[in-house]
């Protein structure tokens, strides 16, 4: 089973202000790419945070 953002993310970055942390939290995690993308994914939707679209392939480590 994935991850969830309760089980992944500090409570004290549940907050629009720390989406570099959570970025580069997320980045750093030994999961697949697309899994990676869900938790960003799903920490934006919990925190009211507009992700720039880059982000999601950034944080998934795509380099296009």
């Amino acid at each position: 089973m994935p991850p969830t953002i309760e089980d992944q993310i500090p409570a004290a970055w549940m907050q629009p202000a720390a989406i570099n942390q959570v970025v580069g939290y997320i980045r750093a995690l030994a999961v697949r790419p697309s899994v990676k993308r869900q938790l960003l994914r799903q920490w934006a939707l919990t925190v009211g945070a507009q992700v720039d679209p880059e982000l999601y392939k950034y944080v998934a480590g795509v380099t296009r």
